[in-house]
């Protein structure tokens, strides 16, 4: 009794109590309870890391292969594989919008061995070999997937490429006697194609981290790792110098082999920024029009042009595309500018009235008349009327366009169209006043 009034009178706390003066387990008891205490916290914080380590592990996954995108790509399409659901809404919105769909050889991936869960990029860009100086622009194509199952993949990429190169070709293949689509079936890439087409003519290179299929001086090839597929597609290649096979290598090379692709080592490597992965959505497309136009062959009067055009080509932006349950489509796009494009009034000049005041594009040639294009449909200005009017023959119900300035350098605009959730369901009662949806107060319609 004396040593608890002591302790009381001197505020030190009875050892045997807890904070709010209950008498504590005794001797082992208590540190029996702390210990399981401690254990239940260690289980808790396992499970949270555990399922930490497992969602990035299952996002990694999904975007490892990403590393295999060329660093100099000025155009990047990312359609994510996590959002299955998502996607498929999307499609058929935009097929009832615009009557785009997805070509049918990509349809056949996921019965080609291809993992549709995992991200699918596909990119472009300008060969990496010396470029040859005529007016003449080659680009690369490619795309790039995680595979699940490898024999099928192998099978299912030699079908994908049989169907491109007979698509392109307009019927038959070279090696079949059939229409060789304007190429002459003499011609390198016209045997490339007919051989690249035919099962019993295929041989694979093995290289790198990988192996591809040999193009034979053809515009189609196609390359497998472990775990990823690559398809590479050269768009007005020069049939006597190919560059094809030397994009692949470079694709399959591995990180310390510096002599492994000679056709692009006379160029400093490139890095791709982390803005062209980003963006929200199903699927989003980042495009860089400074890289494309900077690194476009020119000639005298393309080069002019481009120094006059540089303030609204200096950009690059990120399109986003998502649908929702409701019938909406919603069509995002984010620009930065290399120079301050967004001035006060005053300062503003038309895109149709600066091109006005160039000289005539024909002598500025293909690389010229891509600039004028760009210019007028894909700058900040004249994509949302160009994506409006693509949509338009879906009849939307309304079609709205909010657009916000954040600096000088900085602007995006947000499209949304209503369309009718259950087109077959309501095909007989028109597009009627009453069937639309309220219009937001403050928010212009542009329909």
């Amino acid at each position: 009794v004396a040593g608890k009034a002591a302790s009381s009178v001197s505020g030190e706390r009875d050892p045997a109590r807890d904070a709010a003066g209950s008498r504590r387990p005794a001797g082992a008891a208590w540190r029996r309870w702390r210990l399981a205490g401690a254990g239940l916290a260690l289980v808790t914080l396992c499970a949270a890391g555990g399922a930490l380590i497992v969602k990035h592990s299952r996002e990694q996954s999904r975007t490892a292969h990403a590393a295999f995108i060329p660093g100099d790509s000025f155009a990047v399409l990312t359609v994510r594989g996590g959002d299955q659901s998502g996607l498929v809404r999307l499609q058929d919105l935009l097929k009832q919008s615009c009557g785009a769909t997805l070509p049918t050889a990509l349809d056949a991936l996921p019965a080609a061995g291809i993992d549709v869960d995992s991200n699918l990029y596909a990119f472009m860009k300008y060969p990496g070999a010396k470029r040859s100086q005529s007016d003449h622009p080659t680009l690369i194509v490619g795309l790039i997937a995680r595979v699940k199952d490898r024999p099928a993949a192998e099978m299912g990429l030699g079908r994908l490429v049989d169907s491109i190169s007979v698509s392109l070709l307009g019927g038959a293949t070279a090696s079949t006697g059939g229409s060789s689509g304007g190429l002459p079936t003499t011609s390198p890439a016209a045997r490339g194609i007919g051989e690249a087409a035919r099962h019993d003519l295929r041989s694979m290179i093995r290289f790198g981290r990988g192996r591809y299929l040999d193009p034979r001086g053809g515009f189609i090839t196609y390359g497998l790792t472990d775990t990823e597929a690559i398809v590479l597609l050269e768009i007005e290649g020069d049939a006597a110098n190919p560059t094809l096979e030397g994009e692949m290598r470079a694709c399959l090379a591995k990180p310390d082999d510096a002599g492994a692709a000679p056709s692009v080592a006379q160029l400093p490597a490139a890095q791709l920024p982390a803005r062209a992965l980003s963006g929200e959505g199903p699927v989003a497309l980042w495009f860089d029009a400074q890289r494309c136009f900077s690194q476009m062959p020119k000639n005298a009067a393309a080069q002019a042009r481009y120094a006059q055009l540089s303030r609204l080509l200096g950009f690059d932006v990120i399109v986003t595309a998502q649908s929702e349950p409701d019938g909406r489509l919603v069509l995002g796009a984010d620009y930065q500018y290399a120079a301050e494009r967004f001035k006060a009034d005053a300062d503003h000049v038309a895109v149709a009235d600066l091109l006005r005041k160039l000289a005539p594009v024909d002598s500025a040639q293909i690389s010229g008349r891509l600039m004028d294009r760009c210019a007028t449909a894909i700058e900040y200005e004249g994509l949302p009327e160009q994506m409006r009017a693509m949509l338009s023959g879906g009849s939307p119900n309304r079609v709205v366009v909010e657009k916000s300035i954040a600096s000088a350098r900085n602007a995006r605009f947000v499209l949304t169209a209503w369309y009718d959730p259950h087109p077959l369901a309501n095909a007989g009662r028109g597009n009627t006043p009453a069937s639309r949806p309220a219009k937001a107060d403050g928010v212009a319609d542009i329909r």
